[in-house]
């Protein structure tokens, strides 16, 4: 899971705040203090407490999706309404993917996503051609992304609504660490999202 991020300054000011007044008081400090006592630190109380671990509830209705260019192009265009995975999210539908396209490193899109065709390869190009929606590529060239994958899907996208774009190094300035998926990411429910994501979610339907 990748958490998403907030482009405002002031929280990531109060971050700055909160980390700086956590630095200032740590048991190291505690430790130095009692030395100049002349009593002789603990050991427990050089060392930070540990954080429990805290499980975060997934978002059923959101997912990160990176889609290439040229077929993320076809996309925002509205030339292609059929996007086929190897192995698609597994989300309830309708749902939103947030296009992230790695060719040009930046968010472009919120798309709402309303099915998902599950099955062999050469039954969801059928479906595909029965629903006479854009797919942007070639029977052929479906069928060669698709082969040997061991659970292939269509997503069908009923609505594209563009955002950003939002750079890559934008991210990575407010979320240390950030790393783009290779397939896809599920959005956890406390996730930050930016306030053009969060608007063109609310316009879907899934926020």
């Amino acid at each position: 899971m990748y958490d998403l991020w907030q482009l405002e300054k002031e929280e990531t000011a109060v971050q700055v705040q909160v980390s700086a007044a956590v630095a200032e008081c740590t048991p190291h400090d505690l430790g130095t203090a009692r030395a100049r006592r002349g009593v002789r630190p603990s050991s427990k109380l050089a060392r930070p407490p540990r954080r429990p671990k805290v499980r975060t509830a997934l978002n059923e209705r959101i997912c990160f999706l990176p889609i290439w260019s040229p077929a993320a192009n076809l996309i925002l265009e509205g030339k292609q309404r059929i996007e086929f995975r190897r192995m698609p999210p597994a989300l309830r539908t309708p749902f939103a993917a947030i296009l992230y396209d790695p060719a040009e490193q930046a968010i472009r899109a919120v798309l709402k996503v309303k099915t998902v065709l599950r099955g062999p390869a050469a039954t969801l190009v059928e479906k595909a051609q029965a629903l006479e929606e854009r797919r942007g590529q070639s029977r052929e060239r479906i069928m060669a992304y698709l082969d040997s994958a061991p659970n292939p899907g269509a997503l069908i996208i009923e609505k594209v609504i563009r955002v950003g774009p939002f750079r890559l190094s934008e991210i990575k300035k407010l979320v240390s660490g950030f790393v783009v998926p290779q397939k896809f990411a599920y959005v956890t429910r406390d996730s930050i999202l930016c306030s053009l994501v969060s608007d063109a979610l609310r316009e879907i339907g899934v926020r």
